[in-house]
């Protein structure tokens, strides 16, 4: 029977140090979570976290998607390579264009897929243990190659380790480890894998922005008990959530103010982004990426 979409994909729960035992650990990369499928009614890709359909904004990943068996659903990143590395605001421009752009962006910024899971193969494979679902991905990768590729993996905690500290694979766009138990189960939905991360970055939602919506300054970061005003945004991070609210087309902003008279326009909806991890009430909130494709 055939999978019903949106697939809920696993998550994986942030650690201070890498787990001893039986674990695979394999590279995070800075991409966008995707699940890549090859469905009855064609090629398919899945936004991961949120679900969405999204497969008219990656025309080359349908296409890869296409050379799959039907039946199959790999989990993975989508990934732009620019200059010897992953660029993730080349694949943040990929995400938020408008849908008549899509083949322009294809030609321009074309999209890898680096899978770290199968999903399904023919029938549903999640409650097979984590090393027949990687026996079984490296087995159905190895006669399409790249764009589409398999994701390095390791058993050996220390050779880990010295990915993490490698600042040639920093650079590259390896941002860093998750850790899978290697007789586990796909757990979706839920956080069963282990991710570590050199530094620590925290998820929080942008509620507004100060500026203009063509040429936006800083973000009103909702922190669960307060608002924050970011530090300026970086002229890429600008032109980003320029892009994101001339998509949104959500008309005339409302106005609102912070409790010391800061003015703000309210976005229509909550916009997930990554912040300095550490902020308080009293620190500066720096947003490090929009997250649009970990939006609901």
């Amino acid at each position: 029977m055939p999978l019903p979409f949106p697939i809920r994909v696993a998550l994986a729960e942030p650690v201070t140090d890498l787990p001893e035992g039986d674990y695979a650990f394999e590279w995070k990369l800075d991409g966008h979570r995707l699940l890549l499928a090859h469905v009855e009614e064609g090629p398919l890709v899945q936004a991961g976290r949120s679900g969405r359909n999204i497969t008219h904004l990656f025309p080359d990943l349908a296409a890869v998607a296409e050379r799959l068996a039907v039946g199959t659903v790999l989990d993975g990143e989508g990934v732009v390579h620019h200059d010897g590395r992953i660029d993730f605001g080349a694949m943040q421009s990929r995400a938020l264009a408008a849908p008549r752009r899509a083949a322009d962006l294809a030609h321009r910024l074309p999209a890898h897929f680096v899978t770290f899971d199968v999903i399904a193969e023919g029938q549903d494979r999640r409650g097979w243990p984590y090393h027949r679902r990687r026996a079984l991905l490296e087995d159905l990768v190895a006669p399409i190659g790249p764009p589409l590729q398999v994701v390095p993996m390791t058993r050996d905690r220390d050779q880990a380790h010295a990915w993490l500290a490698d600042e040639d694979l920093a650079a590259a766009g390896m941002e860093g480890v998750l850790a899978k138990p290697w007789t586990q189960t796909y757990p979706g939905g839920r956080r069963g894998w282990l991710k570590l991360r050199p530094s620590a970055p925290r998820d929080a939602l942008a509620v507004g922005y100060t500026g203009r919506a063509r040429a936006p300054a800083r973000l009103i970061i909702d922190l669960g008990d307060h608002l924050a005003l970011s530090t300026p945004l970086s002229v890429e991070l600008r032109h980003h959530l320029a892009q994101a609210l001339q998509a949104s087309g959500s008309g005339r902003p409302r106005p609102a103010g912070l409790a010391d008279g800061t003015v703000y326009w309210l976005l229509t909806q909550p916009l997930p982004v990554e912040v300095d991890h550490g902020t308080t009430r009293h620190a500066t909130t720096t947003v490090r990426r929009l997250r649009p494709d970990l939006a609901e």
